[in-house]
């Protein structure tokens, strides 16, 4: 007897859940985390298990939220993809006026 779809689905809810206090529990650790690619991500992951979870015992209102949370997710993997790119040598350090400072 093998594993049946609803019990899979659980597990992989319960997993996402794990995620989200995995995820707060670094937060409430390093601050600066949620300002990493990393807490995206999990954020992402873990939305993504509790929505597949809920396609097999609906609930609407945690479904919304589980949709709403992939959006801010996607928003914040986007910003940390894009905006907050640091070069990689700081140009004060580099040409001709550097011996003047």
């Amino acid at each position: 007897m093998g594993v049946t779809w609803d019990a899979a689905a659980e597990m992989m809810g319960l997993m996402g859940a794990g995620l989200y206090l995995v995820t707060y529990a670094i937060i409430q650790h390093r601050r600066d985390f949620v300002k990493t690619l990393g807490y995206s991500l999990m954020n992402l992951v873990a939305a993504g298990l509790v929505l597949f979870s809920l396609c097999f015992a609906w609930n609407g209102p945690s479904a919304f939220i589980q949709v709403s949370w992939i959006c801010i997710s996607l928003f914040g993997l986007a910003r940390c993809l894009t905006y907050d790119r640091k070069p990689l040598i700081d140009a004060s350090q580099i040409g001709p006026d550097k011996d003047k400072a």
